[in-house]
């Protein structure tokens, strides 16, 4: 776990890329078109999230124009489908769009639907605690986003922003510390003191509070064709400029009123915006 944003991610730009584990679960092809799918087995999310569907739209329209910078800094054929598979880089919908404030059981698998009702009360109960927490910013404060920079690293593509406010590490504090006592609590509990409708968790594994404040834009489903040397020459040259330069880009508010607690059946929140899969929203 993380306890506060650093602003530095762990992988750098990269010029040797790798399939990313997600892509394929994000992705299909259907009539020469990337669709969305949706799959709702083996793997199970949850999330706490900002910015979902919730960036401003004044930023619609430039994030659209970032893509098709991004698109020019590879090959055509890395992005067209290879014998009914999907593209080998895959850019992310305006609407999947966000920021994590902190996952926590993200996409683990679960024994069945009980596991996953458990998992769900257990955190849903974390989140609010979290949010009673005198740390916690007051509804209405709104955070906010300022572009830092970008980059593409060995299996994805990120908006690296500063969150202006301290709105977003006061949460990620609030989450950690309520995540702390639980542990402690669970570490000094033993078998015949816990009920049997208790469930274990394994804090360690499945908690991860994200030491920077991003939103992923970029996947890639295959090693594209295009020399990594090249994506990143032209990734300097013509997407951070447009990125650093563009107003859109810096300012960008959004209510922490609005995040939600959701729930992934597919990852990277590629999910519908209904009951189903969003368990909690604003403070």
């Amino acid at each position: 776990m993380a306890s506060s944003s650093n602003n530095k991610p762990r992988d750098g730009p990269a010029t040797n890329f790798e399939p990313d584990p997600y892509a394929a679960t994000l992705i299909s092809v259907k009539s020469n078109d990337v669709v969305k799918f949706s799959n709702s087995g083996e793997k199970f999310g949850l999330v706490l999230v900002s910015a979902w569907r919730k960036f401003p739209i004044a930023l619609k329209k430039p994030y659209e124009e970032l893509k098709r910078h991004v698109q020019n800094c590879f090959r055509k054929d890395d992005f067209a489908p290879i014998d009914d598979t999907p593209p080998s880089v895959y850019l992310y919908p305006w609407d999947d769009l966000h920021v994590t404030v902190a996952a926590f059981h993200y996409n683990h698998a679960v024994d069945d639907e009980q596991h996953a009702s458990q998992l769900t009360e257990h955190w849903r109960a974390v989140v609010q605690s979290a949010m009673k927490r005198d740390g916690w910013p007051a509804p209405g404060t709104m955070l906010q986003f300022n572009v830092q920079s970008a980059q593409i690293g060995t299996r994805n593509g990120i908006l690296l922003w500063k969150e202006l406010s301290g709105a977003m590490d006061a949460m990620r504090r609030c989450i950690e510390e309520e995540v702390l006592i639980r542990q402690q609590k669970q570490a000094l509990s033993t078998a015949d003191t816990v009920d049997t409708a208790t469930i274990r968790i394994d804090y360690e594994r499945t908690v991860s509070i994200p030491g920077i404040v991003h939103s992923t834009f970029l996947r890639f489903h295959r090693i594209p064709s295009t020399c990594g040397h090249e994506v990143q020459e032209r990734f300097r040259e013509n997407v951070l400029p447009f990125i650093l330069n563009h107003s859109a880009f810096r300012h960008v508010e959004v209510s922490v009123d609005d995040i939600k607690f959701v729930c992934e059946k597919t990852p990277c929140m590629h999910i519908p915006d209904d009951s189903e899969h969003v368990l909690e929203g604003g403070v």
